[in-house]
């Protein structure tokens, strides 16, 4: 670059350019990453939903310990499935949980489990299917 030459207005412009498209790009890539995480992940589904709703989460929880308890052999069982919780009158009724424990010839048995819980998370009613 010669001295006392300006650059040129085409290459601020083009960068400037490249910048706002950054701008609207990244932000866009950074959602659809969190919704896949949200989706993929169960742990960070989990937080999510603790920080977005507690008594929400405290609710399907409990529940999922619940459907770990009812397990035959709770010490080999795993939720599956989270299921999906919704709100009643006074509490939740949270559906299906799908549970994986250790069968008699070792392969994995399945189950579906749901339950009421109150507003603070104790267990109403209980279904196993």
């Amino acid at each position: 670059m010669e001295y006392g030459r300006q650059p040129s207005r085409q290459g601020t412009t083009r960068a400037r350019r490249n910048r706002v498209g950054l701008f609207i790009i990244l932000p866009f890539m950074a959602l659809m990453a969190l919704i896949i995480l949200k989706q993929e992940v169960p742990r960070f589904d989990s937080w999510v939903q603790r920080i977005w709703d507690e008594e929400k989460w405290r609710a399907g929880d409990s529940c999922r310990r619940e459907a770990i308890r009812s397990a035959t052999r709770s010490d080999f069982a795993r939720i599956i499935e989270n299921g999906s919780v919704h709100p009643t009158e006074k509490g939740y009724f949270v559906e299906e949980i799908v549970v994986g424990e250790m069968g008699g010839s070792g392969a994995e048995l399945k189950f579906q489990f749901s339950c009421y819980t109150q507003t603070d998370g104790s267990i109403v009613k209980t279904h196993k299917q």
